[in-house]
């Protein structure tokens, strides 16, 4: 006899038919726990999160780095939540990486420097991206300086509109 079945003789199928249910309940309320709004990581995991609403969708994205995390104004304010607690995007659109502010961006400190800039204010605020063509134009924009690296998979200009190579000024 194979052990679940002894099991469920020692313990009486009466006594365990419930248990299955309750345990199916305890793992289905797990399931669809909603996070409020806020910066989130699971212990063990560097990984940090940000669940936000934006004109009522509920959203979540990746932060990039302490430093976006800062620009973020979620310095000390991540939660941390167990290895084992829910799916952290559950009832939201993913959108990739998190909105970054507005400079000079390299993904994994190599390749094609990113300007991410904005034009208009409030809710007529346009979000933009393009590609630095040269070293030259980055220290005609005044980037030089200004570079920012971000991790390997962070998406520079997610949430922004693409441009193409960048102009000489906006």
């Amino acid at each position: 006899m194979n052990k679940f079945l002894k099991l469920v003789t020692c313990i009486g199928v009466a006594t365990f038919i419930p248990y299955l249910f309750t345990v199916a309940s305890v793992k289905e309320a797990q399931a669809q726990t909603l996070y409020e709004d806020g910066f989130y990581r699971k212990d063990g995991n560097s990984v940090v999160f940000r669940l936000f609403t934006r004109n009522g969708e509920r959203l979540s994205c990746g932060v990039a780095s302490d430093q976006h995390l800062q620009n973020l104004g979620g310095e000390g304010r991540v939660n941390i939540l167990s290895k084992d607690s829910s799916e952290l995007g559950s009832g939201r659109r993913w959108v990739g990486t998190c909105d970054l502010v507005d400079g000079f961006y390299r993904v994994n400190t190599k390749g094609v420097v990113w300007w991410l800039y904005s034009r208009g204010e409030g809710t007529d605020r346009q979000l933009y991206a393009c590609g630095i063509g040269s070293g030259a134009q980055l220290a005609r924009l005044g980037g030089a300086t200004q570079v920012q690296n971000l991790p390997r998979g962070a998406e520079a200009g997610a949430q922004r509109s693409w441009q193409g190579t960048c102009p000489d000024r906006i």
